[in-house]
């Protein structure tokens, strides 16, 4: 089993899934500059970004042999 997001459930032991986390920090940042450029500087051209998101290996994986 492995989840996507690294949500606080996943965070639980009694789940423990591996995981990808997408940084919602970081993805939260972006949102609010985004949010402020088009409430302040009248921005309406659309910006796409990108982050890298990282495994969080936990119980669900197994140790490589």
């Amino acid at each position: 089993m492995a989840g996507y997001d690294d949500d606080t459930l996943a965070r639980l032991s009694c789940f423990d899934p591996t995981t990808v986390s997408q940084n919602a920090r970081e993805q939260a940042r972006h949102a609010v500059t985004a949010a402020v450029e088009r409430l302040d500087q009248g921005r309406t051209e659309p910006r796409e970004v990108a982050l890298t998101p990282h495994l969080v290996v936990r119980g669900t994986t197994a140790e490589p042999a």
